[in-house]
């Protein structure tokens, strides 16, 4: 709470001097605990959230698309980076949507209103009125991507790669680098230093219109896999092994024997393979959890499960 004060991030208003018909929306804190890949404790995380499955769409908020780059387009750009023998980087921008500009078509007449969340201890007749996106708006991920896009383009990056609207590239004297954005998590590749840390003290320095955030050294991690990376023999290896382990953990599988295939190649699943009037809500949920896990891996580094994963869906 200290961290939005200090922003500026919220402002608080009279409940009484609202109008009737004014939405003020709930609000909660959202406890996280972030591991690193070796599931070692990273840090403890705690967020106000706007609970915005009560915010609708063509009365509360107009759009909510917010792009990010696709598995392929980052495979892409590190390939790119390992047949030029190019520096990736890594950045992290912290409480990323509070640095984000207010859409002016959201909310009620351009205004958002929650009320204090509980445990908090403010006086009942106060709420607050958002002036930065905060967690669980539906619109907080467009509004960062427009105030990223648009710092961006006044860093010169006037142009983003083919289909991929959350990744720029920039050719100057210095070099050429690459950007590709995933929410806060910022992956650069340059031609050399010099020109990787011209871009990343201009992004990190929100004096002279860039955000608050942290250098991770070179890339290591990235969205949940791991990147390795030999210089002298021109290679990048991408590996999500300790995320693969922590999804069979989960699922109980960790134990069992592997097959060497995906799937029986001659498995054909129907509806007719389901019991007719069974209804599981927890084994429903948990089929649905395995086959969401399932993607993020096919999507990155296990291609080879695309038909068996397909048909699981």
């Amino acid at each position: 709470m200290d961290g939005l004060w200090r922003r500026g991030a919220l402002e608080k208003v009279l409940r009484s001097s609202l109008d009737a018909s004014a939405h003020i929306f709930g609000s909660r804190f959202h406890y996280k605990i972030k591991r690193q890949l070796d599931m070692s404790l990273d840090k403890l995380k705690v967020r106000l959230v706007l609970q915005g499955q009560h915010m609708k769409q063509g009365v509360d908020y107009e759009h909510s698309y917010s792009p990010v780059p696709h598995a392929s387009g980052f495979r892409t750009m590190l390939a790119l980076a390992t047949a030029k023998d190019s520096l990736v980087d890594h950045v992290d921008i912290s409480q990323t949507f509070l640095q984000g500009d207010m859409l002016e078509e959201e909310g009620f007449e351009g205004d958002v209103f929650i009320s204090p969340p509980p445990g908090y201890g403010e006086d009942e007749k106060y709420v607050y009125r958002l002036c930065a996106p905060i967690y669980g708006a539906c619109t907080s991920s467009r509004a960062w991507h427009k105030t990223m896009s648009a710092f961006m383009e006044w860093q010169g990056f006037t142009e983003t790669v083919g289909f991929e609207k959350s990744m720029w590239c920039r050719h100057d004297a210095n070099g050429k680098i690459m950007v590709g954005s995933h929410i806060d998590e910022f992956c650069i590749c340059g031609t050399n230093r010099a020109c990787l840390d011209e871009f990343r003290f201009a992004l990190l320095d929100p004096v002279k219109g860039g955000f608050e955030g942290t250098y991770e050294g070179p890339l290591h991690h990235y969205l949940g896999y791991a990147i390795t990376r030999d210089l002298d023999a021109s290679t990048t290896s991408l590996s999500q092994a300790h995320y693969f382990e922590r999804v069979c953990q989960k699922y109980g599988q960790w134990n069992v024997t592997p097959p060497k295939t995906p799937m029986m190649h001659d498995t054909r699943l129907t509806v007719d393979d389901c019991p007719e009037g069974y209804v599981d809500l927890h084994f429903h949920a948990q089929y649905r959890g395995i086959v969401g896990s399932l993607c993020w891996i096919v999507g990155m580094t296990r291609p080879d499960c695309s038909f068996a994963h397909a048909s699981l869906s």
